[in-house]
């Protein structure tokens, strides 16, 4: 059955509304293309970013690497459009004294697309910049018809926050500040 998010792709579309990935912990948002003289008809275009649940499983990026080849920028449905290598620190245990003991831990996450389509940018950030919640990592052309078959694994932001209040923190998630 198709769910609710289906019927107001459109009002969606002028508002900028977002669509969150649950177990990717990534977020997408498509609007029309922005005025390419070469957009086809039924083109939207989509721009992908990290949630904050999804950040808090990277530690402090190294590298960010475009894994588009330079001289084919289409993509298909599950394609790696951008690796995140990072760094960090986790607590592994406590010594007789109760002192923390760390263990530099690090790793890679790869931002796939959901959709096939064109890449129109990958924004690949200095490691002396922070990647925000709202920071968009690539963005790309697609179809209708390919956002609209995506959209059956995505939910709503509501949804979403939902999902992520019932499973653990990510790896290096900052300790909730409390209300005064």
């Amino acid at each position: 059955t198709k769910r609710k998010i289906y019927g107001t792709t459109m009002a969606a579309l002028r508002n900028g509304f977002r669509l969150f990935h649950p177990s990717r912990h990534i977020w997408f948002r498509a609007s029309p293309p922005s005025g390419s003289a070469g957009a086809a008809k039924n083109a939207l275009q989509l721009e992908i970013g990290l949630t904050k649940r999804g950040l808090d499983d990277v530690g402090d990026v190294t590298l960010m690497r475009s894994m588009i080849s330079s001289s084919d920028n289409n993509v298909s449905k599950g394609d790696s459009l951008l690796q995140i290598e990072w760094e960090g620190h986790s607590i592994t245990s406590a010594d007789e004294l109760y002192h923390t003991v760390w263990e530099s831990v690090s790793g890679t996450t790869n931002v796939e697309t959901p959709v096939s389509g064109q890449v129109e940018h990958i924004n690949i950030i200095d490691n002396t910049m922070c990647i925000e919640e709202d920071t968009v990592l690539a963005k790309l052309e697609t179809t209708e018809a390919e956002w609209n078959s995506a959209m059956a694994k995505m939910v709503e932001e509501l949804e979403y926050h939902g999902i992520v209040g019932k499973i653990p923190q990510g790896k290096f998630a900052e300790p909730e500040e409390e209300a005064c």
